[in-house]
């Protein structure tokens, strides 16, 4: 059955401890969002003696890649909106009534993504990125 594009959701927060998931926050309207494992396939070899060796491997370590959209707008009561203002601290730019890219690592945030596709929930922890 074709998952249908229109029914996903992102929602995102910023993490307090680097790395340590909680739970998104923040709505996001995002356009062409892909979520997906980057971790390496460790393949497993069955001893060929007993019934029922179906599983092919297992993924490696827990990491991903997350790729959206969004649209750069305002709030009513703010300059910009909140999930856009995380999303852009997560990627090396600082809040200081306007944002400027900033290398001190303690500025530095992280966010947790939760995506959902169709009804199945899918996450990241300690993300950061890149802004286009």
């Amino acid at each position: 059955m074709t998952l249908l594009t229109r029914k996903r959701v992102i929602k995102v927060a910023l993490e307090t401890v680097k790395g340590t998931k909680v739970a998104g926050t923040q709505a996001l309207f995002a356009f062409n969002t892909d979520i997906k494992p980057a971790a390496p396939f460790a393949e497993r070899k069955g001893a060929g003696l007993y019934l029922g060796h179906n599983e092919t491997g297992i993924l490696g370590e827990g990491i991903g890649t997350c790729s959206f959209k969004v649209e750069l707008r305002g709030a009513a009561t703010a300059a910009i909106e909140p999930g856009i203002a995380m999303i852009l601290q997560a990627a090396g730019l600082k809040d200081n009534s306007g944002y400027k890219p900033t290398s001190a690592v303690s500025d530095q945030k992280t966010l947790s993504i939760d995506v959902w596709e169709d009804g199945v929930k899918k996450g990241l922890a300690g993300a950061m990125g890149t802004v286009t």
